[in-house]
This record gives structure tokens, C-alpha cells and sequence, in this order.
């Protein structure tokens, strides 16, 4: 991603905070990295299982924007994530594909990212 310009300010994986990766640091948990960065947006690198989880964490650090490329996501769990994201007033779009190419480094090209991986 960062050769296509996209900011990458922070990567987040439990248990691995202190490292860095490709000269990102790496933190624990999402609050603890955008204590330090400014963080515009988010993208999950999760398994289904980890989604629903991952999203709400992202959204009590304060981050709105999150692109998550879980595919199968539990049914379950994805009527919480658009609960949770209506009441809080903001808009849920479940895209079945994107072409990374065309949208989505596009769209990742104009926010600084904070990458969310899980383990």
C-alpha cells in the first residue's frame, strides 16, 4: 500500500507491540496506537471471526472509517456491525467485490491508514 502513497501510520497485532514492520511500528491494541498517530481511517485484516470484534474495537478508539476485507463474515455478527454503525450515525455498505485497482487503493490513498492485523 505504501507504494501506491498510501500513509500507513501504525499496524496493530497483539503481542507484538515494539516492532516495527517495513519501519511501521507495530502496537498492541488500536487505542494505544492512535494515542500516537492521527488516525483517519482503518483497514482489517481479519479473519470472519475476528470482524466483529476488530470493527467495534476500531470504533471505540474513535476510528469512523473502517474498510474490512473479511469475506464470509457471520451473519450474526454483521446485523451487529450495521446495529452498531446506525446507531451511531453512520452509513454500513457491504461490498461483494472491489477491484483493488480501481477502488480501493484509491480510496486508501487519501487517508492516512492505521492497519489492523489479528492474529
Amino acid at each position: 500500500m505504501k507504494d501506491y502513497g498510501t500513509n500507513v501510520v501504525a499496524g496493530v497485532t497483539p503481542g507484538k507491540e515494539g516492532q516495527n514492520v517495513d519501519g511501521i511500528p507495530v502496537f498492541h491494541t488500536v487505542k494505544r496506537a492512535v494515542e500516537q498517530f492521527e488516525v483517519d481511517a482503518t483497514l482489517l485484516v481479519v479473519p470472519p471471526k475476528f470482524a466483529c470484534a476488530s470493527i467495534h474495537e476500531a470504533l471505540d478508539a474513535g476510528i469512523r472509517k473502517i474498510v474490512v476485507t473479511a469475506e464470509g463474515i457471520p451473519l450474526q455478527d454483521a446485523l451487529e456491525i450495521r446495529k452498531t454503525a446506525k446507531l451511531l450515525g453512520h452509513s454500513y455498505r457491504n461490498l461483494s467485490y472491489v477491484s483493488p485497482r480501481n477502488y480501493l487503493l484509491s480510496l486508501l490513498r487519501l487517508v492516512s491508514i492505521l492497519l489492523f492485523f489479528h492474529q
